[in-house]
């Protein structure tokens, strides 16, 4: 089981955001973070999204901030 953290923000401008979401993921005992910095009117874009929910294997989680 491995669990995954996701921090995303909308613009380079929230980077701080960005950086304290990661944060509470690393706190909250994730094992691996993925994070990303575009839109959140759809999915389009969201590559590492897309990489980190192709790759969950039974019985990971997925944390989100």
């Amino acid at each position: 089981m491995t669990i995954y953290g996701y921090a995303r923000t909308s613009t380079f401008d929230q980077q701080y955001g960005l950086a304290d979401q990661v944060e509470q993921l690393k706190r909250a005992g994730c094992d691996k973070i993925v994070s990303e910095q575009v839109s959140a009117t759809d999915m389009a874009g969201r590559t590492e999204w897309a990489a980190m929910m192709k790759g969950l294997e039974r019985g990971d989680v997925v944390t989100i901030t």
